[in-house]
């Protein structure tokens, strides 16, 4: 068993040797290679997004400063650009290409109209995963933590049974 293998992008080498026979002994030997790269999961990918200006238009400028990585912290980057592609989602259109802070760190400029969508956002897709959507949501402001709700729930409980037992 290997629970813990490869959680780490790269390249892997396995090789397997089975020995057999008792009189006439024998063996079979079978090796191969796998890659394996970053999968981006949009709840532990950091988005910062800023305001820039306006355009001639009237729609916004957006700056998108993301850091895609995987669910393990694995980055997808520095250099890792072109393992994936950017589209901006609706309401919001890139306007460069995607640039590498080199820091494992991308960004993007685009235009929004907040008429379309009420927060800019972009999809980054890579092959053959489904695309990611990053916008505001993904930043974690604003939305508190999942194991601070489980904590809210657990203090709620405890006042309820208290109180049902003052009550009593």
């Amino acid at each position: 068993r290997f629970d813990d293998a490869l959680l780490v992008p790269g390249n892997y080498t396995f090789r397997v040797i089975g020995r057999y026979g008792e009189h006439c002994k024998g063996m079979r030997e079978a090796s191969w290679s796998a890659h394996v790269a970053v999968g981006i999961d949009p709840e532990a990918t950091r988005v910062t997004l800023t305001p820039v200006g306006k355009a001639p238009d009237g729609r916004d400028r957006v700056r998108v400063t993301f850091t895609p990585q995987d669910r393990f912290g694995n980055l997808v980057g520095p250099g890792g650009g072109a393992e994936f592609s950017v589209t901006g989602q609706p309401g919001s259109s890139t306007l460069d290409p995607v640039k590498d802070n080199g820091d494992g760190s991308y960004v993007v400029e685009v235009l929004h109209d907040p008429a379309v969508a009420p927060a800019p956002g972009i999809s980054l897709t890579q092959p053959g995963r489904p695309s990611v959507c990053l916008g505001p949501r993904s930043t974690g402001a604003g939305a508190p933590p999942r194991w601070l709700w489980m904590v809210i729930a657990l203090l709620i409980l405890l006042v309820l049974i208290l109180a049902y037992l003052l009550l009593t």
